[in-house]
């Protein structure tokens, strides 16, 4: 063999050789990149997963943002209803109707004066005063709140019974019993005006205590505080109507009839005193 062929058959070999490492390192470079691509990919899905953890927080705090301001807001109505009411602090609506005012004293003194002067008989006399110190309570907290507070019904019960008890005393018996009855049947025919919704309770019980009241003072009392009633409350049902806030309908007007009662209660014992009774 020449040196030339010598040459040629090492140069060959040389070539098997490398050719034979070449699929080693191709599958190394696969197997390098297949490493690489993997941990690429978790690479990825840890920064998606952190990124989602970031947006829920970032939703968490826009949320607790928004309930800071839905409190503040909460806060800032109920300090301008503390200072309409008239202080800087938040009064509650209960507690400020229930407060006594110059006004309830104004009618309960205007009140006891009148019975004083009208000619009534001892257990009238002391029904009527119950009565004439809660009815400037009573109408001003069902003016505002829509209900009698039963303490206040209660003062008038107290004063009526009082008056009762008086009538049984000075032989009275018989005419305190049938205004006890009269009390009794205008309460049960209140009961399913009650249930039915179109009475409170409040009212059902300052009518049942009212017409015991009424008949103590005279006969004729109950009679006229029906009329009474009837006509103060049409008028004043109209008016409440006619005068209702715009876009509300005539069923959604909702009339306090505390004030109603109440009035007609003076108006017929006022009547039935000086006019009936005297013809």
């Amino acid at each position: 063999m020449t040196t030339t062929e010598h040459e040629r058959d090492r140069a060959e070999r040389s070539g098997d050789e490398r050719s034979g490492d070449e699929p080693d390192l191709d599958e190394r470079g696969r197997d390098g990149l297949g490493a690489d691509g993997l941990g690429a990919d978790a690479h990825r899905r840890d920064e998606r997963g952190r990124d989602g953890d970031d947006d829920d927080r970032a939703r968490d705090g826009d949320d607790r943002a928004r309930d800071g301001d839905d409190r503040a807001r909460d806060g800032d109505v109920r300090a301008r209803d503390g200072d309409d009411r008239g202080g800087g602090q938040p009064v509650s609506r209960s507690s400020w109707s229930r407060r006594p005012t110059w006004i309830d004293v104004v009618a309960g003194l205007a009140l006891m004066g009148l019975v004083a002067v009208l000619d009534l008989s001892s257990p009238a006399t002391v029904a009527a005063s119950a009565l004439a110190v809660v009815t400037g309570a009573l109408v001003r907290v069902d003016i505002a709140q829509r209900r009698l507070p039963n303490v206040l019904v209660l003062v008038v019960l107290v004063g009526t019974a009082a008056g009762v008890a008086v009538a049984v005393g000075t032989g009275d018996g018989v005419p305190a019993a049938w205004a006890c009855l009269l009390g009794l049947v205008v309460l049960v025919a209140c009961v399913p005006l009650v249930h039915g919704g179109g009475l409170g309770a409040g009212d059902a019980k300052l009518a049942s205590v009212g017409v015991v009241a009424a008949s103590l003072a005279s006969p004729s009392a109950p009679l006229a505080w029906l009329l009474a009633v009837a006509l103060l409350g049409g008028v004043h049902g109209i008016t409440a109507v006619v005068v209702r806030r715009r876009g509300t309908s005539p069923a959604g007007v909702t009339i306090p009839l505390g004030p109603v009662l109440l009035a007609g209660w003076w108006l017929a014992v006022v009547a039935a005193s000086t006019v009936l009774d005297a013809s």
